[in-house]
């Protein structure tokens, strides 16, 4: 015969440990929410609460704009957005537009973003955001002409949005984020409110001639023939689409390049392909040009420039003149050929204009040409220049 009261208590002990276990993770889960939403490591958290020595600086944030940019376009809702490379990440301030008909605006651009991406992101940003009326695109010709990108996956915007708020890596950050406070780290790098990359305190103009040509030989050893991806150019007209289908002004910029790149493709052999793509881009509405040769494109090289941050990035005080060149404002530190209007009956100007500009520059910079060409053939890479 069996005993009813045993039973009765071990069903007892049973609701019991599951009463106190169900308790114990909805304490801990609240505790996790409260922790993180207010050390707030991404400055994402409804909270936004600002605590010197404890979350006021966020290196967190640096590393994770893929996860946090259509976040951050749901709850700014920008007029518009600016999309492209670190090149764009680095150069907008989209601040520059604030109290214009381009204003609010937001710099969407992502570190090593495809076309692909910019194009998901841009379909994503239409769902996400009924107040963007105008898009800045970075036309960047490694894009259309390099190696094939990698393999690029959307996620939805919840998945990526959780995992801000509910994942094991957002309560580390939060700790690792109290850590630098409380020590108080030298300040490092950041990313402002408006999306763009801040750069620390100590940064200095990182123009190492030799550092430069070490990358470009390996770069060509990797990929030698430069050849244009058709996906890309897929990916640049459904951009166009979907601006034309949500009734948004597209820009498409040619940001500027600094001289030793356009060597590189001159040196290489390469030039005939930027110039296959500058005729192929003047189909499309709205490209601008910045990359014509002038003091502010050519600064010398020095510890800390004006307008750039290395080779490859221009700095906010050069995407300070972009921006407001196409506002059309009256600066005086806007060159007079800053911004030139690229469609079918201008390209072979503007082709013209910075080959010759780059002639010039060549002509007054034998000390680079003669190291990159040095660099180049004893790399095995001796395509001979064209003329």
């Amino acid at each position: 015969m069996s005993v009813p009261s045993s039973t009765t208590s071990s069903d007892m002990v049973e609701r019991g440990y599951l009463r106190a276990f169900g308790l114990s993770v909805a304490v801990w889960f609240g505790l996790f929410l409260t922790f993180t939403w207010i050390i707030d490591p991404y400055g994402v958290s409804p909270v936004q609460l600002g605590l010197h020595r404890i979350n006021a600086v966020k290196p967190a944030r640096v590393d994770i704009d893929r996860l946090i940019k259509p976040l951050e376009v749901w709850r700014y809702q920008p007029r518009t957005v600016l999309l492209g490379t670190s090149r764009i990440h680095q150069g907008f301030d989209p601040a520059v537009l604030d109290g214009t008909s381009f204003g609010p605006a937001y710099n969407a651009a992502i570190p090593g973003a495809s076309v692909q991406e910019s194009a998901a992101n841009l379909e994503q940003f239409f769902r996400l955001d009924k107040n963007l009326r105008v898009v800045f695109v970075d036309l960047y010709l490694y894009s259309f002409a390099g190696s094939r990108p990698r393999p690029f996956e959307k996620s939805s915007f919840l998945e990526t949005t959780s995992s801000l708020f509910l994942s094991a890596g957002s309560l580390l950050d939060a700790l690792r984020t109290v850590a630098f406070n409380v020590l108080e780290r030298p300040r490092t790098a950041h990313i402002a409110p408006g999306g763009y990359w801040v750069a620390p305190h100590s940064f200095r103009t990182s123009f190492d001639q030799q550092a430069f040509l070490d990358v470009m030989m390996k770069y060509h050893h990797e990929s030698p023939i430069m050849a244009f991806q058709s996906p890309a150019f897929a990916e640049l007209d459904r951009i166009v689409d979907l601006c034309r289908r949500n009734d948004a002004r597209l820009y498409l910029l040619i940001v500027p390049s600094y001289p030793w790149d356009d060597y590189r493709l001159l040196s290489m052999g390469d030039w005939p392909v930027l110039e296959q793509w500058l005729k192929r881009m003047s189909a499309y509405p709205n490209v601008i040009s910045f990359s014509q040769y002038n003091e502010v494109l050519e600064e010398p090289p020095k510890p800390i420039m004006t307008y750039w941050n290395d080779p490859f990035h221009f700095n906010t005080h050069m995407g300070r003149l972009m921006l407001r060149s196409i506002l059309g404002a009256s600066d005086p530190d806007i060159p007079a050929n800053f911004l030139r209007s690229v469609t079918s009956n201008t390209v072979d100007a503007v082709i013209h204009e910075r080959r010759a500009g780059l002639d010039q520059w060549v002509d007054r910079n034998r000390q680079f040409t003669t190291a990159f060409d040095r660099a180049k053939l004893l790399a095995g890479n001796g395509t001979p220049r064209l003329p």
